[in-house]
């Protein structure tokens, strides 16, 4: 994994702040390169093919081609031969020569073809033509910035990107946000642009653009197939592999595929103090499938880590496991491992949230007695309700109750109706926001600050599309039944069953016992957008025993240490 940066008339110290804004992306090398008016810049971790640099550039000056690569290819070994029977032969393997390669053979389709998790700025000298590319389900950020005479910058941080400038959202944004923990790409702030998953952005430097989207090849095969292709295809590396076991179904089923593969890697869970101790389970998955465990306890100090984690990324973020995953991501890194596997994806697909059953219940019977709670529900049942008053699957991912925030933004504030509807099978509407805003944003966070290389073997295309041509989640209770299948043959039904895991750390219980969010209160401007006297109120009685606004308080929390203010025209 890297951090990229680049675009046209850049100086070297713009460069320079660039890269030292990327490090935490990749602190194994730095470097840029200028192709005619193009310059080129990335921050590298070194995962595969550690002894070549980036950027990479083949060919003449005049005539020469450029990437700055951030990422990890799957089958990138099958790219290799596929690239020498075309008669192009690859030097490397670091998979940022893989598309280089390809746009020599094949052009904008063999980009189009290119399948796993990344961000890329290839320019071709010759043409005077940039292709900004972002994986298909948004697991690598590349934002869009045009400067004052209409120029594009890109990079894979908005802090990168903006020289670390506090953000400015609209009152709509911080609303939002504070409803739900995470930005949609709508409230980046104005003048900058998150590329959409699945695009490649198209750039004549004389102005002209346009956009095509990604074509991977469909491969039809059985689920077992399919799972393991999917695993074995993000598996290169010339350092250590390890799997992240939360206790679920969904990393416990890439184990299985990791075995039935013939191979063994170490795996880490975590226990959190005075939460749940999720290495217990993680424990008896990884014996029963023969492979080495170890438990990493996790503890309250990790709350102190999110000021810094946010000011690298540039943005509020506040999807509280961020931390659990940021400090197991630490733990490996300091034993030596080098790429994690993750299991995220399996609720998207596979029917995993109960809200995706329950939506399908609200639909059938529109949810009428439901309505009552609507404005007074904190759990599920108020979910629920505002998701069957409002017609709005979005409903279900509020984590706060609108009338708070209301309050919490005063007056002016006014709770944003319907953002997304739901389609027909809600999966789409987790699958197309959710991962990639909130799931995506978490992994690629807290795995790179740790000097990891995360991976989601779950979210391979083909496998995503048997998936998604399964039935729709019912209101049956049934979850997930292609991986309860997988894993029957080999696991007990103790280890298949039980409730849902997922490196939820005890926020309420950390946050009552620390002085955290006072410190974070300090950080809000005293007449600013958000209401500092009500945020020490909630604390108080979440101190004295009222958990209910505990994920809008860490909301806020996050919105405190990015440093994020209301715009001037909110």
């Amino acid at each position: 994994m890297c951090g990229i940066f680049g675009g046209t008339g850049l100086s070297a110290a713009e460069l320079d702040r660039a890269l030292k804004a990327l490090a935490w992306r990749g602190a194994d090398d730095a470097g840029s390169v200028q192709l005619g008016e193009m310059h080129l810049a990335c921050a590298r971790l070194a995962i595969s093919g550690q002894d070549c640099p980036q950027p990479i550039v083949l060919g003449d000056s005049g005539q020469s081609l450029g990437i700055s690569f951030n990422g990890n290819l799957a089958g990138a070994q099958a790219l290799r031969e596929r690239l020498r029977f075309a008669g192009e032969e690859v030097a490397t393997r670091n998979d940022a020569e893989l598309p280089l390669r390809l746009w020599r053979v094949e052009g904008l389709a063999g980009l189009q073809r290119l399948e796993g998790q990344f961000a890329f700025a290839l320019y071709d000298e010759a043409q005077r033509l940039l292709v900004l590319g972002r994986d298909a389900h948004g697991e690598k950020p590349l934002y869009l910035k045009r400067d004052e005479v209409g120029r594009l910058r890109f990079a894979s941080s908005f802090a990168a990107l903006c020289s670390g400038r506090r953000p400015q959202l609209s009152l709509a944004a911080m609303e939002s946000f504070l409803l739900r923990g995470w930005l949609a790409p709508e409230h980046v702030p104005a003048e900058v642009e998150l590329l959409p998953p699945g695009l490649l952005h198209c750039e004549q430097l004389s102005g002209e653009s346009s956009r095509v989207p990604s074509r991977p090849d469909p491969v039809e095969a059985s689920f077992e197939d399919l799972l393991l292709r999917a695993v074995e295809r993000r598996l290169e590396s010339d350092r250590e592999v390890a799997l992240f076991l939360s206790g679920g179904l969904d990393s416990a089923a890439i184990g299985l595929a990791l075995r039935l593969l013939g191979l063994r890697v170490r795996c880490f869970s975590a226990d959190f103090v005075q939460g749940r101790e999720e290495g217990e389970r993680g424990a008896r998955i990884a014996h029963a499938l023969g492979f080495e465990h170890e438990r990493i306890e996790l503890g309250p100090e990790l709350l102190d880590e999110l000021p810094r984690l946010l000011a690298q990324h540039g943005l509020p973020f506040g999807d509280a496991s961020l931390l659990a995953l940021f400090g197991l991501s630490r733990a490996v890194r300091e034993q030596g491992v080098g790429v994690a596997l993750l299991g995220d994806g399996g609720d998207e697909l596979f029917g995993g949230y109960r809200r995706q059953r329950a939506w399908s219940w609200a639909s059938r019977y529109g949810g009428w007695p439901l309505r009552l709670f609507a404005n007074h529900g904190h759990g599920e049942l108020g979910r629920l309700a505002r998701a069957a008053a409002r017609r709005d699957y979005a409903a279900f991912w509020e984590q706060a109750r609108p009338r708070d925030v209301q309050r919490l933004l005063g007056r002016s504030a006014s709770v944003p109706g319907p953002v997304y509807v739901a389609e027909e099978d809600p999966r789409l509407c987790d699958l197309r926001h959710y991962l990639p805003e909130d799931l995506c944003v978490k992994a690629d966070l807290a795995t790179l600050a740790a000097g990891v290389e995360g991976r989601a073997p779950l979210l391979d295309a083909s496998l995503i599309r048997h998936a998604m041509g399964g039935a729709a989640p019912g209101f049956d209770g049934s979850s997930k039944l292609p991986l309860r299948r997988f894993l029957a043959r080999h696991l007990p039904a103790a280890l298949r069953e039980g409730p849902k895991y997922g490196f939820g750390l005890p926020l309420q219980v950390w946050l009552r016992q620390s002085s955290f969010l006072d410190r974070c209160w300090e950080r809000l401007p005293e007449h600013g957008a958000i209401d500092r006297g009500l945020l020490q109120r909630w604390t108080n009685e979440l101190r004295a025993g009222d958990g209910r606004r505990a994920f809008l308080l860490w909301h806020a929390a996050a919105l405190a240490c990015s440093g994020a203010l209301s715009s001037p025209a909110s």
